[in-house]
């Protein structure tokens, strides 16, 4: 039903829809669950989910053509159009040190940029043949981001400041190794 936890603004936590046509909402203060429907049909899957600079919650797109936005003052869903009809794309979202969210690209060979100060999207191409996945991305203490790699050879690093991307060979060849990641 549900992909990815994050943590609000509002202490909440806030759960991905992966096959729900809702965002589940923990509070850790009542112990207990309530939803904020719109999210979607059940099939335009989101994966990955994280906090963004301006108080709001982003979703990676799966399967589905938008970023999911989540208002948790507000407990309304929008969405940010544009990130492909392609199945599998994305598999995490992380914040950069920039402010935008970065998407760890699972079958796309790109890299999905989320700006929310414009709401829009863009690309970082050169992440691969679309058969070297990744499964999670997080922001490194240098000021990049990496992403685990589930079948590729080698981790992502995605550079912000030049929006280039390079690799770290050496992960090994076997497939469904590492399915996220942390700092």
């Amino acid at each position: 039903k549900y992909a990815d936890i994050a943590t609000g603004p509002d202490g909440r936590l806030y759960c991905a829809p992966m096959t729900s046509s809702s965002v589940l909402v923990v509070d850790p203060y009542s112990r207990s669950l309530s939803f904020i429907e719109g999210a979607g049909d059940g099939l335009s899957r989101y994966s990955g989910i994280a906090s963004g600079p301006d108080g709001l919650l982003y979703c990676a797109p799966l399967d589905s053509s938008s970023v999911l936005v989540i208002d948790p003052s507000s407990r309304s869903l929008s969405f940010i159009e544009g990130a492909g009809d392609e199945k599998y794309k994305y598999a995490d979202i992380a914040t950069g040190p920039d402010g935008r969210l970065y998407c760890a690209p699972m079958t796309s060979s790109s890299v999905l940029v989320v700006d929310p100060y414009s709401r829009s999207l863009s690309f970082i191409e050169g992440a691969g043949d679309g058969l070297s996945r990744y499964s999670g991305i997080a922001s490194g203490p240098d000021g990049l981001l990496y992403c685990a790699p589930l079948d590729s050879s080698s981790v992502l690093v995605i550079d912000p400041s030049s929006r280039s991307l390079s690799f770290i060979e050496g992960a090994g060849d076997e497939k469904y190794k590492y399915a996220d990641i942390a700092t």
